[in-house]
């Protein structure tokens, strides 16, 4: 999941990079942004929602025990 995520992240810095220098249209670059913020905020909160459940489980071990 991490190398998806830093292989979209170089592709915004791309698509930056070609409006920049004017290679790309503004609403080309700007649905780019949009999409990936968008994946990357499921991401970091996907990843959260797992370290809570790896927590709350390990948390249910320790009173258990």
């Amino acid at each position: 999941m991490k190398k998806e995520l830093l292989a979209k992240l170089r592709h915004k810095n791309e698509a930056y990079g070609g409006w920049e220098q004017g290679q790309v249209s503004w609403e080309k670059y700007r649905y780019t942004v949009q999409t990936h913020r968008d994946s990357v905020r499921k991401t970091e909160t996907h990843l959260e929602l797992n370290l809570a459940s790896k927590i709350k489980s390990k948390r249910r071990a320790s009173v258990s025990a």
